[in-house]
């Protein structure tokens, strides 16, 4: 009788933990000034093509965890492609994405997801889309035995959920309200953990970060995208399956150096899709 009478925000309190994960988006003259300008661009475009890469990869993963090639049908699709267009992934290669995920299921390919330890102690998840598993194999441990690091079972330190990311704008005249509706619907469909409000991201909105389940995923994003798609000031922008650290580590500066640069070689190669790190970090999901 007492929870009937509390607030949406009260009830989430009362019933459910409460955790915060955070997401950001991924990191003289004459002939020398020409070489500094070559060897910037060149950099330029090996990070577009790595974000291009890791974008078409989550459409795929998205078409086949969801159930569906039809962005219609499958809420975890329409974010990632919401997500590459933000990004600015141009339109062929989205197409191009979605022509090979409307295909059979083995021109998508096979989801391979490899344990790796750095440190001796920080873990590593590595998810690869391949029609090779050896190449990719073969690839991904010459990455880790180049910096230090090694194949070992790590998923312990991991947990395996669902995250819908719904965003609001800042300016929103009754953040309050809609963070009420929202909460309300995270309760009523599969969320386990709720999100405090968090910091302004650098798109001005705030970004909430809900947990359920793997298998709730799909339908609470379904369920949050029909309930949104009328507030012009919401938006589900992320539906997504991670591995989320059971407890992250805070490292030292030179060491959280090395595992940046672990983690952008690992995504440079052509197959792998996302890497996750119980480093406290900010990487793109």
């Amino acid at each position: 009788m007492l929870l009937a009478t509390l607030s949406v925000r009260q009830r989430a309190r009362a019933l459910l933990p409460v955790r915060y994960f955070s997401a950001t988006a991924f990191y003289s003259a004459g002939h020398n000034k020409w070489s500094k300008i070559k060897d910037k661009k060149g950099a330029n475009d090996l990070q577009k093509s790595v974000m291009y890469s890791k974008a078409s990869h989550e459409i795929l993963s998205a078409a086949r965890m969801g159930g569906s090639s039809d962005p219609a049908q499958n809420a975890q699709l329409s974010a990632a492609l919401k997500k590459a267009k933000d990004l600015g992934v141009p339109k062929e290669n989205i197409e191009r994405a979605l022509a090979r995920a409307s295909g059979t299921k083995e021109g998508l390919g096979n989801k391979m997801v490899y344990e790796a330890l750095a440190f001796d102690s920080v873990g590593l998840m590595i998810e690869c889309w391949t029609d090779n598993a050896n190449r990719t194999l073969h690839n991904i441990r010459e990455v880790l035995t180049s910096r230090g690091a090694r194949m070992a079972p790590v998923k312990f330190m991991f947990e395996r959920l669902g995250r819908v990311t719904v965003s609001m704008d800042a300016n929103a005249p009754n953040p309050s309200d809609l963070e009420d509706k929202i909460f309300e619907i995270g309760l009523s469909h599969g969320a386990t953990d709720l999100p405090e409000r968090p910091d302004l991201s650098s798109s001005g909105r705030y970004l909430y970060e809900f947990v359920c389940k793997p298998e709730d995923v799909n339908s609470l994003a379904e369920v949050m995208k029909l309930n949104v798609e009328n507030e012009d000031d919401l938006e589900v922008q992320v539906a997504e399956i991670v591995y989320m650290p059971s407890e992250q580590q805070d490292l030292e500066e030179a060491e959280l150096k090395h595992i940046k640069e672990l983690v952008d070689a690992l995504e440079a190669d052509g197959d792998t899709s996302r890497v996750w790190t119980t480093a406290s970090i900010s990487t793109a999901s």
